[in-house]
């Protein structure tokens, strides 16, 4: 990466972006403190991150036109301005409220089992994936071929969703053991963890942030929409955490090649050179740079009339993107790659890179393929019925939609750096897991009953 150098333009509009982003929070909350817990407080921390701290550094593929550059900030200043007016107030009634759901002791016991049986299909279906491109342990501790390997699962026939099953079962206990109050919260959040420790452990080992931060996520909505009255107030302990977990993880990442060559062979000085190469922008998300490129080159590319504008095609796809390969392979068709597989493939072509790139993809970049400038229009529209629809869902009183809203929590971080596909299929599976899960549950607790009856 290397430092942005801003033109007098672009300090401008970085100046506006920023009395803009304490508009909507005065013009969201007003006087009252800033409600954690809002889940548009994540999406629109994030997507600052992401489009405004995410042009302090550029990628070394990142080499635009200075006026395309200040074209991109000005149409985020815009967004911001969109996004303050067509959110408003949308769920603060809901301020201050916690989901109501009523569990009996029958179908809390249900959700355990569920829970259980998903933990077992999950790490079967970890077992199952890496098995399928050689012997397990090989593949599981040779961390030098990380990308090669996770390019192959992918475009493997059979590919498992082993990552959101352990995370819906996941979730799923700790929503029901937090039903207890006789119980603390560390202690059901340590609880809860026992089950995917494996599995946690392999993500801080790849520095894989993003399903991190997803566990994370779905227990803090958890605990603030079950626990605390739906609000955890903005303080300065809590910005202090925050700040610190991001610090964290961003060190993760940056580190991620470093601390697989450490576990692979011992040798520790490969972090510490790297430690000492970047200095103190290792506490910078690499990938706030990579996503925003993906925004930057789409919008050169549009601008150029080198890329035809989709009209919304990208996001049509999540209902075909939700079908596995091997559903493909059985018709005789190819599989289309989302928006960010395709500008990965059209990179690695450009770059002349073996395997194709991941960058991930910016929200507005994908909203400027589909409408080009007026984008800055439509994209608060899809936020705002996306926003509206997760209350609905959340306070819908319905045990199971209310754990389906709550496990979908982390996917407002998420879709400001995959494609919109992604997030709707991600969206979909995890309430056709839960209510599997809960079917077989369901069979199971009655098999069980049956038994002791016998």
């Amino acid at each position: 990466m290397r430092l942005h150098q801003f033109s007098s333009t672009e300090i401008i509009l970085l100046i506006v972006s920023f009395v803009l982003i304490l508009a909507t929070f005065v013009f969201r909350y007003g006087t009252r403190s800033v409600n954690l817990a809002d889940p548009f407080f994540h999406f629109f921390v994030f997507f600052v991150m992401y489009s405004v701290v995410g042009r302090t550094y550029l990628v070394r593929y990142d080499a635009q036109p200075d006026s395309l550059y200040i074209i991109g900030f000005l149409l985020v200043t815009f967004l911001l301005f969109s996004l303050c007016v067509c959110i408003g107030g949308l769920g603060l009634r809901y301020y201050g409220k916690a989901v109501s759901i009523n569990i009996t002791g029958s179908q809390r016991q249900v959700l355990v089992i569920a829970s259980f049986v998903g933990f077992c299909i999950g790490y079967v279906f970890w077992y199952q994936n890496f098995s399928r491109i050689g012997d397990f342990w090989t593949v599981f501790i040779d961390h030098t071929n990380r990308m090669d390997r996770n390019n192959l699962l992918r475009l493997t026939r059979g590919n498992l969703p082993f990552n959101q099953v352990l995370y819906v079962s996941h979730i799923m206990f700790f929503f029901c053991i937090s039903h207890s109050d006789r119980k603390s919260t560390i202690f059901n959040i340590f609880l809860s963890s026992l089950p995917v420790l494996p599995i946690l452990i392999f993500y801080v080992s790849e520095g894989e942030r993003s399903w991190i931060l997803r566990h994370l996520y779905g227990m803090f909505a958890v605990i603030v929409f079950v626990r605390l009255q739906g609000s955890f107030k903005l303080t300065l302990k809590n910005a202090v955490i925050g700040v610190m977990l991001a610090g964290s993880l961003a060190v993760l990442g940056n580190l991620r090649p470093q601390i697989q060559s450490f576990i692979a062979s011992g040798d520790v000085s490969v972090i510490f050179e790297k430690i000492d190469r970047l200095g103190s922008t290792i506490f910078v998300p690499a990938e706030f740079s990579a996503v925003n490129f993906t925004y930057n080159q789409i919008l050169n590319d549009v601008l150029s009339d080198e890329r035809p504008l989709s009209y919304g095609a990208t996001y049509l796809q999540s209902i075909p993107y939700f079908f596995p390969r091997s559903v493909y392979s059985i018709l005789g068709i190819d599989k289309e790659p989302t928006i960010s597989d395709a500008f990965g493939i059209y990179m690695s072509e450009q770059l002349g890179s073996r395997r194709p790139l991941g960058f991930g993809m910016s929200l507005i970049g994908e909203a400027v393929a589909n409408f080009s400038v007026f984008a800055v229009f439509i994209l608060p529209v899809i936020v705002f019925s996306t926003l509206k629809m997760w209350f609905y869902l959340a306070y819908s009183r319905k045990p199971l939609i209310v754990l389906g809203a709550l496990t979908s929590y982390p996917l407002f971080f998420l879709m400001n750096r995959v494609s919109f596909a992604s997030v709707a299929v991600n969206f979909l599976q995890i309430f056709c897991i839960i209510y599997f899960l809960f079917v077989v549950g369901t069979i199971f607790q009655f098999l069980m009953l049956r038994g002791s009856r016998g």
